[in-house]
């Protein structure tokens, strides 16, 4: 059986989610959500995220860190390094 409730957006874009519609699919504080917009009836689609795709979305993103050839925190301090050389040296002429 379908249901419908009214809710408001807020000034900041967020929309209450009714409590009983949260008990009902078993909603808590913290799930992530995935809203979808069907083009031309302008129907949005609110569902939780399952586990899996979370867990799928963590390994892709490992997976680029280990194919990257330079830790990205240590590629930051080598270009705070150049930085400064490059200060110094500005300094000196």
């Amino acid at each position: 059986m379908a249901m419908a409730v009214v809710t408001r957006l807020s000034s900041k874009g967020q929309v209450v989610i009714p409590a009983e519609i949260r008990r009902r699919l078993g909603m808590s504080a913290g799930d992530r959500l995935t809203i979808e917009v069907q083009n031309g009836s302008g129907a949005v689609t609110l569902r939780p995220l399952a586990a899996h795709d979370l867990q799928d979305s963590i390994r892709k993103a490992e997976a680029w860190f280990a194919s990257e050839a330079v830790d990205p925190v240590e590629q930051l301090h080598a270009m705070r390094r150049e930085a400064r050389t490059r200060e110094r040296a500005r300094r000196r002429s």
